[in-house]
């Protein structure tokens, strides 16, 4: 029911040094770069193991952190090129919520060729425009179906259909995987990662951090990440609506005491995004309160 913006961590390695970083070398140190709970060696054992891959060893050619939409898009269009990828990725199973439901018209084209295109506008709902509204009145429209481009339209579809049909073609993601480091060495990078209890070290020539702002840790030292909190908080919520003439607008809701989003989905239903004041009661009940509030 919360939303936050920070800068989202998304980072390529290859094999080699990373600028500014640097390796665990007196013993017992600890780089900034790495969790502690990363080691489960003395450093030098760890890093001696890692530093080359052992004979027989599986070296992929990319490991991507993440399995949103991101991280299962490339994945799928590397798979398409012959490359050899895995996905490591946190959740244990795909989240049937959703925060992301619109796909755009330059997405859209830019995926077209690859034949993801067809399969997201399966079933979408295509809005062909949005209106501000202020006491039931239209005081504002933006035409998307004026626009001349090969798909004048935002689709939108809930998240998990979306990560779906962009992951099509591409490996499973290896799920309950929890990255702790990610390691450079001359030749190759270690991604060491705790999967079904085990501490594993898997090593690829290069690496994809697609995790979002958790992935921070995995990218920079704690005391160089650049954070930003938005004081702004929103109450979020899918909501079934039935049938309505405006079931293919988007409609932003003008009012002295906040702002009130509302998105077409699928079947009936709509995304409802409500202005929420910082110093609000953070309890469940208090913000379902207020969101039920806000539709009335």
């Amino acid at each position: 029911m919360r939303r936050a913006y920070r800068r989202a961590a998304g980072t390529a390695w290859a094999g080699g040094a990373r600028r500014g970083y640097r390796e665990p070398c007196p013993r017992g140190a600890r780089p900034a770069s790495e969790p502690a709970a990363a080691h489960v060696q003395p450093p030098d054992a760890a890093s001696a193991s890692a530093r080359s891959p052992a004979p027989g060893a599986v070296v992929r050619d990319v490991i991507i952190v993440g399995a949103g939409p991101v991280g299962v898009l490339l994945a799928a269009e590397l798979s398409r090129r012959r490359l050899d990828v895995e996905v490591l990725e946190r959740r244990e199973a795909i989240g049937q919520g959703s925060r992301a439901v619109g796909v755009h018209p330059p997405v859209l084209a830019a995926l077209e060729a690859s034949g993801i295109t067809e399969r997201l506008l399966e079933g979408a709902v295509r809005v062909s425009r949005g209106e501000a509204r202020a006491a039931r009145e239209v005081i504002g429209v933006v035409r998307f179906d004026r626009l001349p481009v090969r798909f004048p339209f935002v689709a939108t579809q809930p998240q998990h259909r979306t990560e779906a049909a962009l992951a099509a073609g591409g490996p499973p993601p290896v799920r309950g995987a929890t990255v702790l480091a990610v390691l450079p060495r001359p030749d190759h990078v270690v991604v060491r990662a705790a999967i079904a209890g085990d501490i594993v070290e898997r090593r690829t020539r290069i690496v994809v951090v697609a995790a979002g702002a958790s992935g921070r840790r995995l990218v920079f030292r704690p005391e160089r990440a650049v954070v930003h909190d938005y004081h702004d908080r929103y109450l979020m919520a899918d909501a079934d609506v039935g049938e309505r003439a405006d079931a293919e607008v988007a409609v932003v809701h003008l009012h002295r005491t906040g702002v009130l989003e509302s998105f077409p989905l699928p079947e009936g239903r709509r995304r409802f995004v409500a202005w929420d004041s910082p110093g609000a009661e953070a309890s469940a009940p208090a913000r379902a309160a207020r969101l039920r509030h806000a539709l009335a």
